[in-house]
């Protein structure tokens, strides 16, 4: 099955359609660097001290997660949730992805082929780059809605918000079961006017 077969309006999302399909070709402002690594922190901390709770931990909160998003988010039996989650949403896997363009155009410049052929190598992995933003803010909202409505769920989407706004990232969380919502103008980084950025994975 594609995106373009699946109906958003089906009754059987049963008002959870993953956020990729709700919002396709959307262009996500800010620095998603910055956003990752506040994200991988705070999920790591989330699940490794059990503030979902005694029924949200371990394997079953692993599970719950994989479930929601569809696999999306794949847990491994055996593996804690804290390690997973600050590995599937740690910045170092975006920034491997925004490095194989230059990488890959330059390889394909040097070995005598046209110029076309590189931009559309360039293209393509622009696009991978995109899937990458769109299944990980899908697994987010997938997160919020394993959460039961509490004082768990409300300081957790306190915080995202927050990464959100620091890193100037086009982004909100509304509503009940939360939904993460594009802004309609983009937010500049907390340190855009004041200083250089943080230093990417340090």
């Amino acid at each position: 099955m594609t995106e373009k077969s699946v109906q958003i309006s089906d009754s059987r999302w049963d008002g959870r359609v993953p956020w990729s399909l709700r919002n396709p070709m959307i262009q996500i402002e800010g620095d998603h660097r910055q956003l990752f690594d506040g994200l991988s922190g705070r999920l790591k901390q989330f699940a490794l001290y059990g503030e979902g709770g005694p029924s949200l931990v371990g394997d079953y909160f692993g599970a719950q997660v994989d479930t929601a998003s569809l696999r999306l988010f794949r847990h491994q039996t055996g593996t804690h949730p804290a390690v997973e989650l600050e590995q599937y949403f740690s910045p170092e896997g975006i920034h491997r992805l925004l490095a194989l363009p230059v990488v890959r155009v330059t390889e394909i410049l040097s070995s005598g082929h046209k110029v076309d052929l590189a931009k559309q190598e360039r293209e393509r992995l622009k696009a991978e780059n995109r899937r990458f933003l769109e299944t990980r803010l899908s697994v987010l909202e997938s997160i919020l809605h394993v959460i039961p409505a509490g004082n768990a769920r409300s300081n957790l989407i306190v915080d995202m918000r927050r990464i959100f706004a620091y890193s100037g990232v086009s982004l909100d969380i509304e509503g009940d079961p939360p939904s993460i919502i594009p802004l309609e103008t983009a937010v500049a980084p907390a340190w855009s006017h004041k200083q250089p950025p943080p230093a990417f994975g340090g």
